[in-house]
């Protein structure tokens, strides 16, 4: 699944901050491929060097932005289909 979400407005502070470390941090939750999953926590300048790695790739970001538009295409068909099987059922049902 291509969807990544990184809410900048969800910070957790730093609460063992050391001489010149940045005050808080913006955590994510990371899924890998076999399922697991680790919270990282990641500093403003972690995120804006990601922001700049994306503008520097576009060919990248497009493969990425292709994908995601694939997964959401499928998961609207797979919610229509159930739709669809639902109000066969009900009409099905009122027979």
């Amino acid at each position: 699944m291509a969807v990544s979400t990184l809410y900048l407005d969800k910070t957790t502070p730093n609460r063992d901050r050391r001489f010149g470390s940045t005050t808080t941090y913006v955590p994510a939750r990371v899924f890998r491929a076999d399922g697991t999953s680790v919270v990282c926590l990641l500093t403003e300048g972690a995120i804006q060097a990601a922001v700049t790695r994306g503008d520097a790739n576009p060919e990248d970001v497009r493969a990425f932005l292709a994908e995601e538009r694939r997964d959401n295409i499928i998961a609207v068909t797979a919610i229509s289909t159930a739709a669809l099987l639902a109000i066969v059922a009900i009409a099905w049902c009122a027979l």
